[in-house]
């Protein structure tokens, strides 16, 4: 019954670890990440997505939101 109690705590102690790693990583994941996908969100996915091209439309005629200049998007 020991063993068992000894495996069940070391499990339970890599468990934390590997959440506690987890989360570091998904901060640092979305530091290095979320700037540029807010910033411009279409052109981050087409830099993510090779051969990948987005185009909005405004009342019916394709525009890029570059187009428009910063702050109007």
């Amino acid at each position: 019954m020991n063993k068992k109690k000894l495996i069940f705590d070391i499990m339970y102690v890599i468990l934390i670890i590997s959440v506690i790693y987890f989360m570091f990583w998904v901060v640092s994941y979305m530091k290095n990440n979320t700037a540029e996908c807010i910033k411009n969100p279409i052109s981050y996915f087409e830099l993510k997505n090779e051969g990948a091209f987005c185009s909005c439309y405004k009342d019916g005629i394709p525009f890029r939101p570059t187009d428009f200049g910063e702050g109007n998007i």
